[in-house]
């Protein structure tokens, strides 16, 4: 319902995008990279929205599995939707930051937020009033149609950066299967000989994972992701299985672990490159240090998250293989196994013993009856 004073109004926007943060995480097919709700719908006719020059959607269907491979045209925010964001707003803020080296980008900085002016200000004037409505009302609508985009895109950002996290794996004694590695991604090999494949190890992911509590995208029937796991602020994660038919029932299951960057370190090393050229062309030491230290920061965490996305990745995967029966044991499991083998040939060799220790004695007794 309608808030009647801007601090209420205000915090009814951050209410907003916090709700739409957690939203994320449950189902992260419904938002962009940017955070923000995405419908995948169409309208035919008139009425029909959408940049011409955007390529079109395939729908795939749940884990690749549609029939029937339909393409759709995309549907995107009208332009007055982008330039009123909190991204404009922190675009505009690096080109002014870009200002101290190169004085026109200052020129740019105003030009983004004169735009942002002009069009909330339009949008604002086209609201119907009360012909007996104080005249401060105006002006009060101009700016909350400013203000709202960056309050609510603000919250929404912060809360998914704070709790982008990775489960917690303790006590895991499974051994990983056989794998190739590369910087970023990571492939699993099974055989199995009882016509099991991707479909059980789908089914097992995302049993272990909603166990975990791990936020993850089953149902995106417009990727060619199998599944979608949120990683932590740097690395999301994908996952791509296939199963080829080896002859009844053999078969050969594959999953590939990929993990892109997020938008927000897209972001952050696009910044960081563009700042150190800058700096570099207009020659300024500390600044080139400072764009050097970024770039530095962010590989160094860039390396760090690919680990700790690889190894719960990996993890999780190596559970659910174990689950869907692919031929995966748990190293207890093996100890186990190895204990009972010993103690059976430490039977054998006991009870083969005490027959030879007889057959002795039997020979010792017939040679003394004869």
């Amino acid at each position: 319902h309608r808030r009647n004073t801007v601090r209420a109004y205000l915090k009814q926007q951050r209410g907003y995008g916090s709700s739409e943060a957690m939203v994320h995480f449950k189902h992260p097919q419904r938002f962009d990279a940017m955070g923000r709700s995405s419908w995948k719908g169409v309208i035919y006719g008139e009425g029909a929205v959408g940049l011409p020059l955007a390529p079109p959607l395939i729908y795939h269907g749940r884990m690749g599995s549609a029939p029937f491979q339909t393409i759709y045209r995309q549907n995107r925010y009208h332009i007055s939707g982008w330039v009123t964001t909190l991204e404009w707003h922190l675009a505009a803020i690096f080109a002014l930051a870009l200002g101290t080296l190169f004085p026109g980008f200052v020129w740019v900085a105003l030009s983004m937020w004169a735009i942002a002016l002009i069009v909330t200000l339009r949008v604002s004037l086209q609201m119907p009033l009360d012909e007996h409505a104080p005249s401060w009302c105006r002006p009060l609508i101009w700016l909350l149609h400013l203000v709202q985009p960056i309050v609510r895109g603000w919250t929404r950002h912060t809360h998914l950066l704070r709790h982008r996290r990775l489960p917690i794996f303790a006590g895991s004694h499974l051994k990983p299967s056989e794998h190739k590695s590369s910087f970023w991604r990571k492939d699993f090999y099974w055989h199995n000989e009882q016509a099991r494949g991707r479909d059980e190890l789908l089914a097992a992911l995302a049993k272990e994972t909603r166990n975990l509590g791990w936020s993850a995208d089953f149902d995106d029937s417009w990727s060619e992701t199998d599944i979608k796991l949120i990683g932590d602020r740097w690395h999301e994660i994908e996952i791509h299985t296939a199963t080829e038919e080896l002859g009844w029932p053999l078969r050969f299951t594959r999953a590939r672990c990929t993990l892109p960057p997020t938008f927000f370190s897209r972001v952050v090393i696009a910044g960081a490159l563009i700042w150190t050229a800058a700096a570099l062309l207009a020659f300024k030491p500390w600044a080139i240090a400072l764009g050097l230290l970024a770039c530095v920061c962010w590989s160094v965490c860039i390396v760090i998250s690919r680990g700790n996305c690889l190894r719960a990745s990996g993890e999780l995967i190596a559970r659910a293989a174990d689950a869907a029966g692919l031929g995966h044991r748990t190293a207890a499991e093996e100890n186990h196994s190895a204990e009972t083998e010993t103690e059976v040939t430490a039977g054998d060799d006991f009870s083969e013993s005490v027959s030879t220790h007889r057959d002795r004695e039997v020979a010792v007794g017939n040679s003394h009856t004869l």
